[in-house]
């Protein structure tokens, strides 16, 4: 399998909240799989959502609060 350089996309650039996918559907057309990096500047609220794919959420730095 060849190795592919794949390049960041942001998927949500908001003023609170940028997300920038390096691998998943925008960025590689991979839909089993996303790997993104959330800036978060102050709280926000997403929609209630149920993607297609397993989703982990690592937080590097602050809080998070996750409602299920």
């Amino acid at each position: 399998m060849a190795v592919q350089l794949m390049k960041s996309i942001d998927v949500v650039a908001a003023p609170d909240l940028t997300i920038t996918e390096y691998f998943g559907r925008v960025a590689s057309g991979d839909t089993d799989m996303s790997a993104c990096v959330a800036t978060v500047r102050s709280a926000t609220q997403e929609a209630p959502q149920k993607p297609a794919f397993d989703e982990f959420v690592l937080v590097l730095e602050g809080t998070v609060e996750i409602v299920h």
